[in-house]
């Protein structure tokens, strides 16, 4: 993931977090905004890096497509 692609995450993160289940909510402010790798959330949380990356996956996802219909960060940023 490159650094423009990250800072926009972490942007749709900020405005759509609470849309966000609990744990993808949680693993995504740790990696987005807490800078901790995968390996660090998974072991947090005693879980797998597979459970981490799948959940931030489906949040990424969730977030860009929260984003395309309702477009508040579009609107926030101009």
């Amino acid at each position: 993931m490159i650094l423009e692609e990250f800072i926009e995450i972490a942007n749709l993160l900020d405005v759509y977090s609470e849309l966000l289940s609990g744990k993808q909510k949680e693993y995504m402010i740790e990696h987005f905004e807490n800078d901790l790798s995968l390996s660090e959330i998974a072991k947090n949380n005693n879980v797998s890096r597979q459970a981490v990356y799948d959940n931030i996956k489906r949040g990424i996802n969730l977030l860009n497509d929260y984003e395309s219909k309702l477009g508040f960060y579009k609107r926030k940023k101009n």
